[in-house]
């Protein structure tokens, strides 16, 4: 049986990072988290990437967890 589900959650998607090459919104990572939440299973998020400065990545990481409460 599943209890939960674990989530390599790479801020080096976001379109603001600096390293990575994927051009993902804050929106496309809330709709992820939303996604994730219709499974209705407790979630283990364990943040991986991102590494840009500032509060870029603090807004992605945001948006992903609004989504997960929706």
């Amino acid at each position: 049986d599943c209890w939960c589900i674990v989530v390599s959650f790479g801020l080096d998607a976001a379109a603001t990072d600096a390293l990575g090459k994927f051009q993902l919104t804050p929106d496309n990572f809330q709709q992820m988290g939303q996604l994730i939440a219709r499974v209705g299973l407790p979630v283990l998020a364990i943040q991986e990437g991102g590494y840009s400065e500032g509060k870029a990545l603090g807004e992605v990481a945001a948006a992903f967890v609004t989504g997960l409460r929706s």
